[in-house]
């Protein structure tokens, strides 16, 4: 009905326009040029019936395209179809969930106007979907009774292969209906997400929701009948979410939904994402072969549900990652009201990059997993409006196994808002391997605590053999020194620290005895040092520490004092720290 209307109206106009053209304005208006593409003439092969006030049979008219096909204007009319002719409402005030559903599973390529579209019950997709939205202005609005199940709003089967979405919104209106647990797919917690991608090969682009149960997106392929944890493994492949927007997701108070949800999925990628007020921005959920390529996310001001940890501990964190084999890019965590990274024990062979971790409440980066690599982790302010110096920036968690082949190469910590206890500190009673390359821990009051021996840290100084300047504290066995000037400086290579000092003494007064010269960090067990006497005789003068101390002790070969006026002590040594 609606595309013969329009096909009349566009003959009473061409009709009109036709007869007021008159000849003499005909050298103002050349004739168009057929041979130019997209240039169409209408023709008609039969008597078209459009009196005034009737419907017109337009099925005879046709829409001529030089060197293309020739086809009718209502073929023409429908190729691009609307989810209007479908019988949707677009002024949100009827249910549209049936009329949705019809235009999604019509097989067409369906598009719409900017408008509300209200569904009142879950749209199941059950074949390939393409859907071309105009943007944020649609929006989809969920708007199921209050108090009832939660259930997705929108629901991609696994039949749906190769469904391709874009350009809407939509609003889960979880935190406003209150919503009860859902019972689809056996009571499964992901399954009150506002929208499932279980189809293989589907895409999302340009999409913006809010207020979802639980995830607002998520990549999970459930049994129909399963059990309440169960999803198929590393299903569905190939997905594909891009420039994704998401707010408050996770109102079912769980306190571990996200934005986007990556629940089974494999093969897939993400690419620009960013999430606010959220208990998660992302999750690349445990235990189901989770996988993909993940670049250009960003989590604001995530959530931490204070009730929900008292209850079992469930914690938040901007980015949760809980399986291994992906690479991520450019990932950036702000406001965290918990942690602001968290690589679970199963997120092994992860590979990151460019992670900015900024001003989270608790530590910024939580690492459980072994033969993970992140280069360029930059760290500044954890624990912000807490304590100074009460909040760590990054913690080793080797209490699921031991934590080897865990590379951090060039990370940063910094105090601009808020100065870490520990730069990085190991909790668990299993040990650790691998190392902190080319570090900068200025921003934290101590560098490291209690990692394990095989875990080494070489600093940004040390890999540009830069010695580090300090001034040592000399004393003897008995007296002062008159006159004595003292420097000393090290390079700190892992737990290796090269160390070397010099001791001048044109007025020894009533310095006696041995020299002891402190040490710039605590030796790790007895260790020797070497020293020679410049200006007097030229002697040896070896030096030792015991284990954990910061001070080495020095004499001459025999046993004598080296001090004496206007003599120059050079020492030096090399020295594993604990």
């Amino acid at each position: 009905m609606r595309t013969r209307l329009l096909a009349a109206a566009l003959l009473a106009l061409l009709s009109s326009h036709a007869s007021a053209f008159d000849a003499s304005k005909a050298s103002r208006y050349p004739s168009p040029d057929m041979n130019a593409p997209n240039v169409g003439q209408l023709t008609s092969h039969g008597p078209i019936n459009c009196a005034p006030g009737s419907v017109c049979d337009v099925s005879t008219l046709s829409i001529a395209f030089p060197s293309l096909a020739t086809r009718t204007l209502l073929d023409r009319l429908l190729e691009r179809p609307s989810v209007i002719d479908y019988g949707v409402d677009t002024t949100g005030t009827a249910d549209s969930s049936a009329t949705f559903s019809a235009a999604l599973n019509s097989g067409k390529r369906v598009s719409a106007p900017c408008g509300t579209i209200r569904l009142v019950s879950m749209v199941t997709v059950t074949k390939q979907a393409l859907f071309d939205g105009p943007g944020d202005c649609l929006l989809l609005k969920f708007d199921a009774p209050a108090g009832s199940p939660a259930t997705p709003l929108l629901n991609i089967k696994a039949g749906a292969v190769g469904s391709r979405l874009s350009g809407f919104s939509f609003d889960h209106q979880a935190g406003t209906k209150g919503f009860t647990a859902n019972t689809i797919y056996g009571g499964n917690i992901i399954a009150g997400s506002a929208i499932l991608v279980q189809a293989d090969d589907t895409s999302l682009t340009r999409v913006t929701g809010r207020n979802s149960y639980n995830n607002c997106i998520s990549v999970v392929q459930l049994p129909d009948n399963g059990p309440s944890w169960e999803a198929i493994p590393g299903k569905p492949v190939n997905y594909s979410l891009q420039t994704i927007r998401t707010y408050s997701c996770g109102q079912d108070g769980y306190a571990a939904a996200a934005g986007i949800d990556i629940g089974s999925g494999s093969h897939g990628s993400v690419n620009d994402h960013t999430d606010v007020g959220s208990y998660g921005a992302f999750i690349l959920d445990i235990g189901a072969g989770a996988q993909g390529t993940f670049s250009n996310l960003t989590g604001i001001a995530t959530a931490f549900n204070q009730s929900r940890y008292a209850l079992d501990g469930t914690r938040s964190q901007t980015f949760y990652i809980g399986s291994g084999g992906s690479t991520w890019t450019n990932l950036v965590s702000i406001d965290a009201g918990d942690r602001a990274l968290w690589l679970d024990y199963y997120a092994t062979q992860t590979l990151m990059s460019n992670v900015f971790l900024k001003t989270s409440a608790a530590e910024a980066a939580y690492i459980k997993s072994p033969q993970a690599t992140i280069s360029g982790l930059t760290i500044d302010g954890p624990g912000y409006l807490k304590p100074t110096g009460t909040v760590d920036a990054i913690v080793l968690d080797t209490s699921a196994g031991p934590l080897t082949g865990l590379n951090l190469v060039n990370p940063v910590i910094k105090n601009t808002f808020n100065k870490a206890r520990y730069g990085i500190t190991q909790v668990g009673t299993n040990g650790g391997a691998g190392f902190a390359l080319g570090y900068d821990f200025s921003g934290a009051v101590t560098e490291s605590n209690g990692l394990s021996a095989t875990f080494g840290m070489i600093n940004a100084s040390a890999l540009g053999g830069t010695w580090i300047a300090y001034t040592p504290t000399v004393t003897f066995s008995s007296g002062t020194a008159t006159t004595m000037s003292v420097s000393g400086a090290y390079r700190h290579v892992g737990k290796t620290i090269e160390w070397r000092a010099s001791v001048n003494m044109p007025n020894i007064g009533t310095a006696t005895g041995a020299v002891s010269v402190t040490l710039p960090f605590a030796v790790s067990d007895v260790t020797a040092f070497n020293g020679t006497e410049i200006v007097n005789t030229g002697s040896s003068v070896p030096g030792s520490a015991i284990g954990g101390s910061t001070t080495a002790t020095f004499k001459r070969y025999d046993g004598s004092s080296p001090i004496a006026n206007n003599n120059f002590l050079a020492l030096s040594g090399t020295y594993q720290t604990p």
